[in-house]
């Protein structure tokens, strides 16, 4: 059965098919998928740091391939100041108070408060941990998988709020604050890779050396049967979760179904597995859409 037209026009089923249809369900899967991975090797300035946090999650043997790769942290903080109305205190005044109970009068002092302007120290720190991996065969050395991740974050310290804290932007706290983004990024970086990873190596079986299901299942959306298809696809998915091809005809399937949120999730899972240009222009496209219809939170999955 295909797609009900309602959901997909003519001429949006046409653009997807062409996208499908010029090579995204083309490609081999692995010759064999392994039980899990083992962490190498690992240089750069954040190398160590990135290390412990891959080992934490990796459970492989030797037999398992290993991980290794340079790591590389840096840190960009510009210093200035954030302009904030304060409450101050001012001069001390004698004053006549009297009771409403007892009618007396009593003598008083106090003072006024009065806002004023006032500049608090603010550093900005923006900072990024590129991780470039390569994963090798543990008996022959040959290489399995190569990719790249980057992670970013942001962060201040001192202003206003970090002055009621009294956190000032010392030298000191720069440096804590360096080293909390550095195990931040690194767990972000750690996770990436193991959700990279993991799965392709989380099971013991033999997968053939071509892929004649995505052949099958372009025919079938060349005919424009998308149910059909979309059923090879994910038994693909089920036995590698990170065969992009298969990703990311999901990810076609549901951006036709109106289902945005699982395009992009679809769409990322692909593009984390391969970052070809077919799989970035994807998510960059239905990423925009979200951002646009201010659907896109911070961290975590979209929603309409």
């Amino acid at each position: 059965m295909s797609i009900p037209a309602k959901r997909l026009s003519p001429l949006a089923l046409a653009a997807l098919s062409l996208l499908l249809l010029a090579g995204c369900g083309a490609g081999a899967l692995p010759e064999r998928l392994h039980g899990a991975f083992r962490v190498g090797d690992i240089g750069g300035n954040a190398g160590e740091t990135l290390a412990r946090e891959l080992a934490r999650l990796a459970s492989g043997s030797r037999q398992s391939p290993t991980l290794t790769g340079n790591a590389s942290f840096a840190l960009q903080s510009d210093l200035g100041d954030e302009t904030a109305v304060t409450l101050e205190a001012g001069d001390e005044k004698v004053y006549y108070e009297r009771d409403p109970l007892t009618n007396q009068v009593w003598l008083a002092r106090g003072r006024d408060e009065r806002e004023i302007l006032r500049d608090f120290p603010l550093v900005r720190a923006h900072a990024r941990l590129v991780f470039n991996y390569e994963l090798r065969d543990p008996a022959t050395g040959g290489l399995l998988r190569s990719g790249s991740l980057s992670v970013a974050a942001a962060a201040a310290l001192g202003g206003f709020l970090g002055s009621k804290a009294g956190q000032a932007p010392t030298a000191a706290a720069l440096d804590s604050l360096e080293d909390a983004l550095l195990k931040s990024l690194s767990q972000k970086a750690a996770s990436d890779a193991t959700e990279i990873i993991g799965p392709l190596f989380g099971a013991d079986a033999l997968a053939p050396a071509s892929d004649p299901a995505s052949r099958e299942a372009k025919a079938l959306v060349g005919r424009g049967d998308w149910e059909a298809a979309k059923i090879i696809w994910e038994g693909l998915v089920a036995a590698n979760p990170l065969y992009a091809p298969a990703q990311h005809n999901l990810g076609l399937y549901h951006e036709g179904q109106g289902d945005l949120p699982e395009a992009w999730r679809l769409y990322r899972l692909a593009f984390l597995a391969d970052q070809s240009a077919t799989y970035r222009d994807s998510l960059a496209r239905v990423t925009e859409v979200l951002r646009r219809a201010g659907a896109l939170p911070r961290s975590g999955r979209p929603t309409l």
